[in-house]
């Protein structure tokens, strides 16, 4: 009986001291989420376009200016460059209400352009696409082309022996001619474009332009804010599945607080243009 009551004692013991021990000892640690926007952004993987700072006066869509009844539209939309918002802008000059610090990126000497278009009501129409040196002195080029009846988001690629050298910022204007005896009555967009030096990417990066996927390609634009190039890749990959990369599109299009772009995002893209006049190199030297 004496041995009976020293087991259950013993036992009585032994569990009073695994419950105390379960109950003092440290409770695990719970795991704390991670924030996908931590990991994009550790991986330096952008699908939100961000603009260049150092913008200068320019504007993206023309403004509501009163001519004849050839520049007239039917539709709301107006002439609209497919370019960017700088996020700062020189504020030493007043600027209107419809200005806007522009400077978009390329790594190319002879970039694509692209511009919507809308339906004007008189045809055919021309439209001008001239490219000064930073100073806005001399003209670097200049070339006309002759407008479709079609709307929609039109291409204009520089071409010439002379192009944008690496490092330099160079002014843009773009322009429909409705008035050859008054430029102040053509619609018209301007701004500011910066060609960055192939070298100040890696060898990797390089390569990986050379021979990588759209999207790998598109990682490396999004990074060094190289707008042009990105874009048109984009409207390649868009034109043979319009859902690849769709978030990229958006990252370009949507960005926030900018409803300029985003009117003209999913406007038909069509040929132009037959040239009415060749491109000039140089022509203020000719």
């Amino acid at each position: 009986m004496i041995k009976l009551l020293l087991h259950k004692t013993t036992l009585t013991s032994a569990l009073v001291l695994v419950l105390v021990s379960l109950f003092s000892y440290p409770q695990p640690v719970q795991p704390i989420p991670i924030d996908s926007s931590i990991m994009v952004a550790q991986g330096n993987k952008q699908t939100n376009f961000r603009p260049r700072n150092r913008g200068r006066r320019g504007r993206r869509r023309s403004g509501a200016i009163r001519t004849a009844n050839i520049c007239q539209v039917d539709s709301s939309l107006r002439l609209t460059a497919l370019v960017p918002k700088a996020t700062t802008k020189d504020s030493r000059e007043p600027w209107t209400d419809e200005e806007e610090p522009i400077l978009s990126g390329t790594l190319e000497s002879h970039p694509t352009f692209r511009f919507y278009i809308p339906n004007y009501e008189a045809q055919p129409l021309t439209a001008k696409l001239t490219i000064q040196d930073e100073n806005q002195g001399e003209e670097i080029h200049k070339v006309e082309v002759e407008l479709t009846n079609t709307p929609g988001i039109i291409s204009i690629k520089i071409k010439g022996e002379k192009g944008l050298e690496a490092g330099k910022i160079y002014y843009w204007q773009f322009q429909v001619i409705c008035d050859r005896n008054d430029s102040n009555k053509n619609p018209r967009v301007e701004g500011w474009i910066e060609r960055d030096s192939l070298a100040a990417l890696t060898h990797e990066e390089q390569q990986t332009l050379e021979d990588g996927t759209p999207q790998e390609k598109l990682d490396i634009y999004f990074e060094h804010k190289i707008w042009h190039e990105a874009l048109e890749l984009l409207i390649e990959e868009r034109h043979q599945n319009p859902d690849n990369l769709s978030t990229y599109w958006k990252g370009m299009m949507y960005q926030e607080e900018d409803d300029i772009l985003r009117e003209v995002a999913e406007e038909m893209i069509v040929d132009c243009c037959s040239v009415s006049i060749a491109e000039e190199e140089n022509p203020a030297g000719s």
